[in-house]
């Protein structure tokens, strides 16, 4: 047994370093509803309430 979850990350490693991300340069480039009720899919949350107003 090494102490490594199996398919996990590293021990010790950060979020950042196992979850890929994207920042956009300007609020500008974001589209998309401007009013009522988004589901994010679960690659996006997995907060386990993906709903969002």
């Amino acid at each position: 047994m090494t102490g490594m979850p199996s398919g996990g990350p590293p021990p010790g490693s950060r979020y950042v370093d196992v979850r890929p991300y994207v920042i956009v340069d300007s609020l500008d480039q974001f589209h998309g509803p401007t009013a009522g009720v988004v589901v994010l899919d679960r690659w996006l949350d997995w907060s386990g309430s993906a709903r969002y107003d």
